[in-house]
């Protein structure tokens, strides 16, 4: 599926997996009934989408006014992780379950749904030859979204004076006046986190906003992050 208006090369596309129906039906019922059970519910506070939950802009919203009750101003890094569907890695996702209390037949299960895949396109008429895959979470399948929230369970930010927003691969950082840590360190532990899970923080889309009372006579540094620093 074209990820922008007028795609002209390959990484303008979203690759989305057709998988048998019966499949999905089955990795839904296990998610559901199973792995989900198990993961700690504040664990995934700070996740929004791929589980019931409330709205991103409001859980933002309601933070900072409360930030702002105590500070003059709140600092929102926005960022994203790049291509964070297609990188996440088969090992990684296997050992943040085996942290859990799943049944062995139902962690062996999910080692297996992620072992010995393949996969191919078509366009239009012609198939590509299969090739082997071992990492992304697949696309539209029933447990894709259940590995995706386990993956990003524990990016968190520094300190809890923070805040850390996840909505799918998007991620908003909250950093108030006064902080233990402010927006640059908490910023480079997030970085880690991507780079011990062998993810990718798009750099390209940070924005910093400011968010401050009326009239607080404060003068910002904004980041300047170079491609050095990515």
């Amino acid at each position: 599926m074209p990820k922008v208006s007028t795609p002209a090369s390959p990484n303008d596309y979203r690759p989305i997996s057709v998988t048998p129906i019966l499949s999905r039906i089955a990795e839904k019922y296990i998610a559901k009934h199973y792995i989900r059970p198990v993961i700690p519910g504040d664990a995934i506070l700070d996740q929004f989408a791929f589980k019931p939950s409330g709205s991103t802009l409001v859980c933002l919203q309601d933070h900072v006014t409360y930030l702002l009750e105590t500070n003059f101003y709140v600092r929102c890094f926005i960022t994203d992780f790049s291509k964070a569907f297609g990188t996440a890695e088969d090992l990684i996702l296997v050992s943040k379950f085996s942290n859990f209390a799943l049944p062995a037949d139902i962690l062996n299960w999910i080692i297996d749904f992620l072992t010995d895949r393949q996969q191919l396109c078509k366009l239009g008429s012609v198939l590509s030859h299969p090739v082997s895959i071992s990492r992304g979470i697949i696309q539209g399948s029933g447990l894709g979204p259940t590995l995706y929230i386990r993956m990003k369970s524990d990016s968190k930010a520094l300190c809890t004076d923070n805040v850390f927003i996840k909505f799918a691969d998007d991620a908003d950082l909250l950093v108030p006046e006064n902080s233990k840590v402010d927006v640059t360190d908490d910023f480079l532990h997030i970085k880690k986190w991507a780079v011990k899970n062998k993810l990718v923080l798009n750099l390209a889309k940070r924005k910093e906003i400011v968010l401050y009372r009326l009239n607080p006579k404060i003068v910002f540094i904004l980041l300047q992050w170079t491609r050095s620093n990515s």
